[in-house]
């Protein structure tokens, strides 16, 4: 989102949601993971307010299906082979080749490995990449056609299958692994759909810039980080899915940064994909900064600093990247709909 379509202050719940689930996967103990439900939302506004007009005008899925990659591949490679030097380093590699071979091949394609529990052992958080891309052709091939009661509909039919599939001891954590892999399905969907329903709502007609607008980027936050009472867990993350995560979207959206705050929310906007999808092959920096200092807040402090740092020149790297694919892509006269918003 560029320019004039630019709303910082998802930018802002975006960075923060990706430097969480980061943590989560540090230390645990808390529902970092529920970023993934947020990331999703984002994904149904971003990808509705981007594409609809687009698939109007005659954008196809096919069409629809090479922006997209182009947006989220180059990104997906570079930590994958991250992934691959460090399980070389580690021994893995060496200790287990055939298996080693499978999960590289089948998650450099963006596929789920069948010869593991994790369907993305390689670089785990391609789950939610792998099923936000299913959902995604499914809005091209032909949900964004739909009324918007229909898609109302939809949105509470995936929902209540989702709450029906949620149980302990994951309750809603599902779809990283083949135990719950068909629990992704209705997880993303519902997401998903709950941000295509906020975009149709038209609530970005109403933007305006207030002092206000931190406030859902660290409500977000707060729901990420807090651990509720064990007998609450699986309500607390329903209403979080359900309820919050929509809501806040809606807030970030209606409320936008000021001008002072731009160039932050900016910045954490631009580092959250290179964060989500390098986070996991770097666990390795923290680790032994934790076994060299024997300290868990040292190894937390080293290692988000770290994958943040190597996140900025990833994501200057990544746009060169992108832009060059788009140059070859027009060289080669595979031209697509463009309208302002890229």
């Amino acid at each position: 989102m560029r320019g004039e379509t630019r709303f910082h202050a998802l930018d802002g719940i975006r960075g923060v949601a990706a430097l969480a689930v980061a943590a989560y996967h540090f230390v645990g103990g808390f529902p970092g993971f529920l970023a993934v439900d947020l990331f999703f939302v984002l994904s149904g506004f971003v990808i509705a307010m981007s594409y609809s007009e687009r698939l109007k005008q005659g954008l196809g899925a096919g069409g629809f299906m090479i922006l997209r990659l182009e947006r989220l591949y180059p990104l997906w490679l570079l930590g994958c082979l991250v992934a691959v030097a460090g399980f070389v380093a580690n021994g893995a590699a060496a200790a287990a080749p055939k298996w080693f071979a499978g999960i590289t091949l089948a998650n450099l394609l963006m596929l789920p490995a069948p010869a593991d529990r994790w369907t993305f052992p390689l670089n785990i958080p391609g789950w939610s990449l792998s099923f936000e891309i299913l959902v995604g052709l499914a809005f091209a091939l032909g949900l964004w056609k739909l009324r918007t009661t229909a898609l109302a509909a939809l949105t509470v039919a995936a929902g209540a299958a989702l709450i029906a599939m949620a149980a302990p001891p994951h309750f809603f954590d599902l779809g990283a692994d083949w135990p719950t892999i068909w629990g992704g399905i209705p997880r993303t969907l519902y997401s998903f759909l709950a941000g295509v329903l906020i975009f149709r709502s038209g609530i970005a007609a109403t933007r305006r810039v207030t002092w206000l607008a931190p406030v859902p980027i660290a409500l977000s936050l707060l729901i990420l980080l807090w651990t509720p009472p064990a007998a609450l867990t699986g309500a607390v993350q329903g209403m979080s899915i359900m309820l919050l995560f929509p809501l806040l979207v809606c807030l970030a959206i209606r409320w936008e940064v000021p001008r002072v705050l731009e160039r932050a929310a900016g910045l954490l906007g631009d580092i959250s994909y290179p964060v989500y999808v390098l986070h996991v092959p770097l666990l390795f920096i923290g680790e032994a900064t934790k076994t060299a200092t024997g300290s868990v807040a040292s190894g937390l402090a080293v290692y988000l600093a770290s994958v943040t740092l190597l996140a900025l020149p990833a994501a200057m790297a990544d746009r060169a990247v992108r832009g060059w694919l788009r140059r070859q892509r027009l060289s080669r006269g595979i031209a697509v709909v463009q309208t302002a918003t890229q």
